[in-house]
């Protein structure tokens, strides 16, 4: 993985929430399960670690990145960021869904556009009569 690649993904987990905690009983198979689970609908996940957790983040760095085609892109803290690209068949449903989101949100933008220059020109009408 190039630098910008990281860069980005870096970038795109910076909003992100932490979707895997890792605590006392520090990282189990059910934990790797979880990880698992949450790669089928994300390519991006934040990993925290709690005080809790018995293992050095160290440790834990080195088992994730055991984790077959997953990449740990940032360790900053307690909190990791790891990548795994998401199969081909699920990245064409995600970007329809995102499309549609878009055609949707595009729509209420344009509706709202012609609501407030409406307004605008009922507004300059009424100065114009008044005067």
């Amino acid at each position: 993985m190039t630098g910008k690649e990281k860069r980005a993904l870096r970038a795109r987990g910076n909003r992100l929430k932490a979707v895997i905690t890792v605590g006392k009983e520090g990282l189990t198979g059910g934990t790797i399960n979880h990880i698992n689970a949450a790669f089928r609908t994300h390519d991006l996940l934040k990993v925290k670690l709690l005080d809790t957790c018995p293992q050095d983040k160290e440790e834990i760095a080195v088992f994730l990145k055991e984790i077959p085609e997953t990449e740990v892109v940032q360790v900053l803290g307690r909190t990791f960021l790891i990548y795994r690209p998401l199969p081909e068949d699920e990245k064409s449903e995600k970007v329809t869904v995102r499309k549609k989101r878009n055609i949707e949100n595009n729509s209420d933008v344009l509706k709202k556009k012609r609501v407030k220059s409406r307004r605008l020109a009922s507004s300059k009408t009424r100065k114009s009569n008044k005067s």
